[in-house]
């Protein structure tokens, strides 16, 4: 008779406990469910930010690309301008040259 008592005793303590953890376990679940279902929307709002930040980082290496190209194309365009100064100084002395001793 001890142990049905016992028994009727522990079943109430026992099933508040159950009933405390079933409601942690479904405010858990509610906190999961809610967090899915706002999941899509934080990531289309990353996505858009990186999209961003890759469109930003894109036109700032696009500046810089052409900026260099034009630096490049300056530099490959002073030997071209040096071979047609020594040309130019040749041509002048030569017909300077012609005319002196045409001249004399």
């Amino acid at each position: 008779m001890d142990r049905e008592k016992e028994m009727t005793e522990r079943q109430p303590s026992q099933s508040k406990q159950i009933l405390e953890m079933l409601g942690v376990i479904n405010e858990r679940l509610a906190r999961i469910e809610t967090k899915v279902e706002y999941q899509p929307r934080i990531d289309s709002q990353r996505f858009e930010t990186l999209e961003k930040s890759e469109i930003a980082c894109k036109n700032n290496y696009d500046k810089i690309l052409n900026d260099h190209d034009s630096r490049i194309s300056e530099i490959e365009n002073k030997p071209g301008k040096r071979w047609d100064l020594v040309i130019t100084a040749f041509i002048s002395s030569g017909i300077s040259t012609l005319i002196f001793y045409l001249t004399r």
